[in-house]
C-alpha cells in the first residue's frame, strides 16, 4: 500500500496549532488572577505546552514525510522564518521549512514561551487594493508563541527560536503553492 498523509490534513493540524497557540497566549495574559472558568484554566496551564509539542511533532512529521515524497517544500519554500540562533551562529538568520522541521524532528527537548511583538506597517490608502485587506499604519503589538528546540549534532548542542505563527504561515503558504500548481 502506498500512503502519503493528505495536505489537507497537515493544513488542519496547523490550524489546530494555531487555535493551541492562541489559547496559549491568552492564559498567559490573564495576569489579574481572576479567571471565569478556573478548571478550564488549570488544564491549560498544565497540558497546553504538551498538547503544542505533540501537535507540532506530528505535523513536522507528516510533511517531511510527504515532502520527501513529493518535493513540495524544495519548490515552494522562500527561507522567511526568522530564527534566533543561541548557539552555531550569529543571531537573526533566517531559515526555511524544511529546516525547522528538521529541527523539530531531532530535538531533545522543546519548550514554548510567549514574546510580545511589535510590526511597523507603512501603508496609505493610495496602496489598498481591491479585495486586499487593509492593515492600518502605525505599530502593532502582539504576543506571539516562541518554539525553542535544543539538540545535539556530531557532539555539537544548538539551541535555536523561532515564532510557531511563522513557521505556521509558511507551511500553510507551501501547501497553498503545492496545490495550485498540481
Amino acid at each position: 500500500m502506498n500512503f502519503n498523509p493528505s495536505e489537507s490534513s497537515i493544513s488542519d493540524q496547523c490550524l489546530t496549532i494555531f487555535a493551541l497557540a492562541d489559547m496559549y497566549v491568552r492564559q498567559r495574559k490573564a495576569d489579574d488572577g481572576f479567571r471565569q472558568f478556573q478548571y478550564v484554566a488549570k488544564e491549560i496551564d498544565i497540558r497546553a505546552s504538551v498538547l503544542l509539542a505533540e501537535h507540532v511533532l506530528e505535523m513536522a512529521i507528516k510533511l517531511r514525510f510527504l515532502d520527501d515524497r513529493r518535493k513540495l517544500i524544495e519548490e515552494n519554500d522562500r527561507n522567511q522564518i526568522h530564527v534566533d540562533t543561541y548557539r552555531e551562529g550569529a543571531k537573526g538568520v533566517l531559515r526555511g521549512v524544511r529546516w525547522a522541521l528538521n529541527k523539530l524532528m531531532h530535538q531533545t527537548d522543546i519548550d514554548f514561551s510567549v514574546r510580545e511583538q511589535g510590526t511597523v506597517v507603512l501603508s496609505s490608502p493610495e496602496t489598498k487594493r481591491d479585495n486586499a485587506i487593509y492593515i492600518p499604519s502605525g505599530l502593532h503589538k502582539d504576543r506571539v508563541v516562541m518554539v525553542l528546540v535544543k539538540g545535539k549534532q556530531n557532539g555539537r548542542s544548538w539551541d535555536y527560536q523561532f515564532s510557531l505563527a511563522e513557521l505556521l504561515n509558511e507551511v500553510l503558504r507551501v501547501l497553498f503553492l503545492s496545490k495550485n500548481n498540481l
